[in-house]
């Protein structure tokens, strides 16, 4: 029975990198949005 359910550490540590992944894509496309804004207004 416990070999057939992940550890809760496993569980933890996956949700902590797609967390990490996905702040490092959200940060990555609005640093990119503010970027062409910037050109746009600067223009």
């Amino acid at each position: 029975m416990p070999s057939s359910i992940p550890k809760l550490d496993e569980i933890y540590t996956l949700i902590a990198i797609e967390l990490r992944l996905g702040w490092d894509v959200a940060c990555g496309l609005l640093g990119h949005i503010e970027l062409k804004v910037h050109i746009i207004l600067m223009a």
